[in-house]
């Protein structure tokens, strides 16, 4: 997802060193915050789970969608009753499906329509392993507040490393303070830009989004609510969506002049992720502040 922030302060990536070691890979961060005070944090992850990360495709593969689909129909009709028969194979990227009965069009029918039922479940099944789920009956969109709980754990040492350890978390001033800097540190790393002819460059998980030193608005707000998890577990979050756009929400008590909602009596405070603008908790671009002050925005809250 592209977007871009217009702000006086910008995060700005003073150096980064990554080193790929064979068990760890070694991280070391430094940049300007929103006070242009320089930050610093280094951290080490488990190579096996860096590398799992980079081999994941930024898109999903339609391709084994498809064969997904293809596979759970030839299972549906391996338990046809004798003389009904169906099949299905893949065809310029879609599938294609036939039937044959002599048990009437009746059957031939209820054929295809347990058919369909059963290819719409080996897509959900295939979805769901991979990270994905359905926006609509057309759209796919990822899965982000499961990537969100999924990762918790995994970028806890970052968490660390960015002064998490210190949070107090019935201590507001404190949990801002936290907020503000793991906020700073994920929109001083560079957006990544679409590919030629604007191709979408996809969503990018957080270890890979780290290892590569890039990522857009969607896979930010992962890492950003995953940083905040690892902390503060029992937080409220969420991923905030609006058109060709992600940001986040997290459930604390606004101050005077702060972006915010309600759900469900639970009060969210917007943040922007994305960079290179430097924007602190409650402060939003033109494009997410109206459609925030309209309700016009999918709300998807981490459990």
């Amino acid at each position: 997802m592209f977007f871009l922030l217009l702000s006086l302060a910008f995060a700005k990536q003073l150096d980064v060193e990554i080193q790929k070691g064979s068990e760890e890979w070694s991280f070391s961060y430094t940049w300007k915050d929103a006070y242009k005070k320089k930050v610093s944090a280094s951290f080490q992850l488990p190579s096996s789970e860096v590398r799992a990360d980079n081999s994941i495709p930024t898109l999903p593969k339609m391709t084994e969608l498809r064969e997904a689909e293809v596979q759970a129909i030839r299972r549906y009709a391996d338990g046809l009753p004798k003389g009904v028969k169906l099949k299905a194979w893949k065809s310029n990227g879609s599938v294609r499906m036939s039937v044959r009965s002599t048990k009437g069009r009746k059957a031939m029918k209820q054929a295809m329509k347990g058919a369909k039922a059963a290819a719409e479940k080996g897509a959900d099944q295939w979805l769901a392993a991979n990270g994905f789920m359905r926006a609509d009956k057309t759209t796919i969109m990822v899965d982000y507040t499961r990537i969100v709980s999924e990762y918790t754990e995994e970028v806890t040492p970052v968490a660390i490393a960015l002064g998490g350890g210190e949070v107090q978390a019935d201590n507001a001033a404190s949990v801002r303070k936290y907020l503000n800097r793991a906020l700073s540190f994920v929109q001083s790393i560079p957006y990544e830009r679409r590919g030629a002819g604007g191709k979408d460059a996809g969503y990018r998980r957080p270890l890979s989004l780290l290892a590569r030193n890039k990522g857009d608005c969607d896979g930010k707000a992962s890492l950003s609510l995953a940083l905040v998890r690892a902390v503060l577990p029992d937080l409220p979050v969420a991923v905030v969506l609006i058109p060709n756009h992600a940001f986040v929400a997290v459930g604390i008590a606004a101050e005077p002049g702060e972006l915010h909602f309600k759900r469900e009596g639970q009060v969210f405070v917007v943040a922007e992720p994305v960079g290179p603008a430097v924007v602190g908790l409650g402060k939003a671009s033109g494009k997410s502040k109206s459609r925030v002050r309209l309700g016009l925005i999918d709300v998807h809250t981490v459990q």
